[in-house]
């Protein structure tokens, strides 16, 4: 098989697995990255690393509780605040605090 029929082939099964991703993640990739081992697209490592971020992909869909939304927040937070110094533009501030009341207002979460 030739250089351009492999990324040809590469392309076709990472088109078709993007594209059905949402449906079912592990299965759709798994195949693709089967496929893509059976024809010597790709080797055993690349295949498991596509499995691997298929089951990653179909994981983050899952819903959270509450109590999980709370600390994945509390822990985003702590992250960007350690990580970033504020921004002193009273301007861009006070916009962004009308866009959070705007989206506070809108939740129906508490």
């Amino acid at each position: 098989m030739s250089v351009r029929s492999r990324h040809t082939a590469v392309v076709a099964i990472l088109t078709v697995a993007t594209a059905l991703l949402f449906v079912t993640c592990g299965t759709i990739t798994d195949i693709g990255a089967s496929v893509g081992e059976a024809t010597g697209t790709i080797d055993r490592r690349q295949a498991d690393s596509i499995r691997r971020t298929g089951e990653r992909m179909e994981r983050s869909f899952e819903d959270f509780t509450p109590e999980q939304e709370y600390y994945i927040g509390r822990s985003v937070a702590a992250t960007v605040l350690d990580r970033y110094p504020a921004y002193e533009n009273e301007e861009a501030n006070e916009y962004l605090d009308a866009i959070g009341q705007i989206v506070v207002l809108s939740s129906d979460r508490p």
